[in-house]
């Protein structure tokens, strides 16, 4: 059977530093979702095919991206 309890946290020297209480026993094994309060500056899709692009670009040898001039060009 599971507990599941909701609590705020700070992330702070790679460890998260609860805000309040919770009733764990010392040892106990638990799940852990994050929900982040601020969201970054940029924040792509979680799933889908934009996100697996993202996570894995694609390489393509010799690649040059356009220049600004050239992107601005009628």
């Amino acid at each position: 059977m599971s507990q599941q309890q909701s609590l705020n946290a700070i992330f702070e020297n790679g460890v998260f530093r609860p805000l309040t209480n919770f009733n764990f026993p010392e040892g106990e094994k638990v799940k852990i979702t994050i929900e982040a309060e601020k969201m970054s500056k940029k924040s792509f899709p979680q799933n889908g095919i934009i996100a697996q692009l993202t996570i894995n670009p694609l390489k393509i040898p010799n690649f040059q991206p356009l220049t600004r001039e050239e992107i601005h060009e009628r």
